[in-house]
Protein backbone atom coordinates (compact mmCIF):
# COMPACT_ATOMS: atom_id res chain seq x y z
CA UNK A 1 0.00 0.00 0.00
CA UNK A 2 1.44 3.49 -1.09
CA UNK A 3 0.79 6.87 0.50
CA UNK A 4 -1.26 7.35 3.46
CA UNK A 5 -4.93 5.42 4.32
CA UNK A 6 -8.64 7.30 3.05
CA UNK A 7 -9.43 9.24 6.27
CA UNK A 8 -5.83 9.53 8.26
CA UNK A 9 -4.72 13.25 8.10
CA UNK A 10 -1.47 14.74 7.02
CA UNK A 11 1.53 15.92 9.35
CA UNK A 12 0.48 19.61 10.59
CA UNK A 13 1.31 22.44 7.99
CA UNK A 14 3.41 24.03 11.25
CA UNK A 15 3.74 27.23 8.96
CA UNK A 16 0.30 27.88 8.59
CA UNK A 17 -0.11 27.32 12.38
CA UNK A 18 2.39 29.90 13.10
CA UNK A 19 1.31 32.53 11.07
CA UNK A 20 -2.18 32.12 11.81
CA UNK A 21 -1.59 32.74 15.13
CA UNK A 22 -3.68 35.50 17.05
CA UNK A 23 -0.75 36.03 19.60
CA UNK A 24 2.65 37.45 18.61
CA UNK A 25 5.09 34.77 18.51
CA UNK A 26 8.93 34.75 17.39
CA UNK A 27 11.01 31.55 16.89
CA UNK A 28 14.48 31.40 18.21
CA UNK A 29 17.28 28.80 17.48
CA UNK A 30 18.71 26.81 20.42
CA UNK A 31 21.97 28.29 19.76
CA UNK A 32 22.71 29.80 23.46
CA UNK A 33 23.90 32.68 23.65
CA UNK A 34 23.06 34.61 20.41
CA UNK A 35 19.44 32.80 19.88
CA UNK A 36 19.46 33.84 16.71
CA UNK A 37 15.82 34.87 15.51
CA UNK A 38 15.13 32.26 12.90
CA UNK A 39 11.28 34.04 12.21
CA UNK A 40 8.17 36.08 13.58
CA UNK A 41 4.92 35.94 13.24
CA UNK A 42 1.96 38.49 11.87
CA UNK A 43 0.69 39.02 15.03
CA UNK A 44 4.41 39.87 16.35
CA UNK A 45 5.74 41.90 13.45
CA UNK A 46 2.16 43.75 13.58
CA UNK A 47 2.21 44.70 17.44
CA UNK A 48 6.11 45.78 17.29
CA UNK A 49 6.42 47.42 14.51
CA UNK A 50 8.53 45.20 13.13
CA UNK A 51 9.60 44.18 9.59
CA UNK A 52 10.84 40.26 9.11
CA UNK A 53 13.47 41.27 6.94
CA UNK A 54 14.81 43.74 9.92
CA UNK A 55 15.28 41.17 12.87
CA UNK A 56 15.46 37.50 10.96
CA UNK A 57 19.20 36.16 11.54
CA UNK A 58 19.88 38.79 14.01
CA UNK A 59 20.60 37.64 17.95
CA UNK A 60 17.93 38.05 20.19
CA UNK A 61 19.80 40.33 22.24
CA UNK A 62 21.25 42.43 19.21
CA UNK A 63 17.45 42.87 18.77
CA UNK A 64 16.17 44.08 21.83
Amino acid sequence: MHGRPSGIPGPPDHRSLFEAAPSAHLALAADAPRFTIVDANTAYLRATGTERTAIVGRGLFEVF
